[in-house]
């Protein structure tokens, strides 16, 4: 905001005589989350000591990385930064400067909070605690965002701090939790509106909560899929709780959940000797569980890959060529007959229960 020279002059003979009634308080600090400090957590105060527009914070505590504060003034009406020096500047509650943001002016401050060996998939919750201290009257109060983050919870409480005789300083504390993380920072953002806006301070706290390790083992996977079945037959191996024509173990084997739906494998036609087949991409560790293809001519007699019978040999492998859109996560397999494709060859994905991981 840009005064003429009158106006500073009044602000300045306003200020002094306010000086004999109240002085300044520096409240900054004096909040925090209860759970500031804990495992996961970060802490940064940024409070603008300088001009510099890209700057880092006077105290962090974030072993995850470098917050960075990048501002950006509008010009030619935003004022910059407040000069603790200069007698006549908003320099903020403890005098030791602010930034004038301006109509439509911004503080982007980028907060690492997460560990780099940590991807943003592992983690189920990000906890944000903000605190502002900004300027009010005749300048409006900046907007609080994270950009490109599904938030919730979103709370936000404006405390008086310190009134003067033209305008007040005023406390924004905002709290917001996010989840489906995908980057290992955040940045929040404080937008200044169409009557500007001047920032003193800003402090923010992180924390973040670790997604739940998945189930290892049939039995854990079992129970998780089918909490509310507490027959223990149910949950075999070999079971279909939900008559959904494919049982347990072949569900837990290629990391299918709950809805699907048999069958598993899908013809996916013939050529020369081979014949094309299909199942969705195995996901996940099966500690205890291995899989094996298998052929047939009767549906009576089976035999494993390689396996002869009455003349016929059978190998699986795993072709790339033929692949196509329809096959995206879906491994593609292939049964090589040799000396040729019988009229009648039926195969199978064999699952059965180990006892490693159990």
């Amino acid at each position: 905001m840009r005064f003429d020279s009158q106006t500073i002059l009044s602000i300045g003979i306003w200020a002094g005589c306010l000086g004999l009634l109240a002085a300044p308080v520096n409240l900054r600090g004096s909040g925090a989350p209860d759970w500031a400090g804990d495992e996961n957590t970060t802490h940064q105060v940024f409070r603008f000591t300088t001009p510099a527009t890209t700057t880092g914070p006077e105290t962090a505590a974030n072993p995850y990385g470098d917050p960075v504060a990048v501002i950006t003034v509008s010009e030619p009406v935003g004022v910059g930064w407040q000069d603790p020096n200069n007698p006549f500047a908003l320099s903020g509650v403890s005098e030791d400067g602010a930034w004038d943001l301006g109509p439509g002016g911004s503080i982007a401050l980028t907060i690492p909070y997460v560990p780099p060996e940590l991807p943003a998939t592992g983690v189920e919750r990000l906890d944000i605690y903000a605190r502002v201290v900004a300027y009010q009257n005749p300048m409006a109060l900046p907007q609080v965002d994270v950009p490109g983050l599904e938030l919730e919870e979103i709370e936000e409480t404006i405390v008086l701090l310190q009134p003067d005789v033209i305008g007040r300083y005023m406390e924004i504390q905002w709290t917001a939790r996010a989840a489906d993380l995908v980057a290992d920072s955040f940045t929040l953002l404080l937008q200044a509106t169409s009557q500007g806006g001047l920032v003193d301070s800003v402090e923010i706290h992180t924390r973040f909560h670790p997604a739940a390790e998945p189930p290892v083992g049939f039995s854990a996977w079992a129970e998780a899929l089918y909490p509310e079945v507490t027959d223990p037959a149910a949950r075999a191996f070999g079971a279909d709780p939900d008559g959904s024509g494919i049982p347990n173990g072949l569900k837990y084997y290629l990391g299918l959940d709950r809805a699907a739906t048999g069958p598993a494998l899908r013809c996916e036609g013939m050529e020369a000797n081979r014949l094309l087949f299909s199942h969705r991409n195995k996901s996940g560790e099966t500690p205890d569980a291995a899989g094996s293809y298998q052929w047939s001519t009767d549906l009576t007699q089976w035999h494993e890959g390689g396996g002869e019978a009455d003349g016929l040999t059978v190998e699986f492998d795993f072709p790339e060529e033929g692949l196509h859109p329809a096959m995206e996560g879906r491994q593609l397999v292939a049964a090589l007959a040799e000396p040729e494709l019988p009229s009648r060859l039926h195969v199978r994905l064999r699952v059965t229960k180990t006892e490693e991981g159990s």
